[in-house]
């Protein structure tokens, strides 16, 4: 609930980072405050008495990889897909540990099925869109 009024006071930002691995449930634990995405540059509005936090991304990679939530309560909430939620998680060391990371691709690689090649095709295709391939590359070839 929490997450939904964090969206709707900030218009058009993405919840993202720790608080979309939480949602996606590739994360126990729900930061503090709830990460919000915005285009860098913009001035959003915000009317909100919840601790929240804005993260600046890049305009033109703003929207790789995000997709609606499911409504609730008539909010038209965004969230960063799975892909791109791991892969922000991968390179924004300044708002994701390293391990939390790493806990959240072992459990993408693990859920309900096994990790395929289209998978791992879906995964990269998002780090090039956003021209962080050779950094997720490395992450992975780290962790296997």
């Amino acid at each position: 609930m929490r997450i939904y009024r964090a969206a709707g006071g900030v218009p058009g930002s993405v919840v993202c980072l720790g608080t979309a691995l939480a949602w996606h449930h590739l994360a126990d634990a729900v930061p503090r405050r709830v990460q919000l995405a915005v285009p860098r540059g913009s001035e959003p509005r915000r009317r909100l008495s919840i601790s929240f936090q804005v993260i600046e991304y890049d305009p033109e990679t703003f929207t790789v990889g995000v997709s609606h939530a499911e409504p609730l309560r008539g909010a038209d909430t965004l969230v960063t897909g799975v892909e791109r939620t791991l892969v922000d998680a991968i390179v924004r060391r300044d708002h994701v540990r390293e391990a939390v990371a790493r806990e959240a691709v072992r459990r993408y690689r693990t859920r309900s099925r096994k990790w395929t090649s289209a998978d791992r095709a879906m995964l990269f295709q998002v780090a090039r869109m956003v021209g962080v391939e050779e950094r997720v590359t490395e992450f992975f070839e780290s962790t296997i």
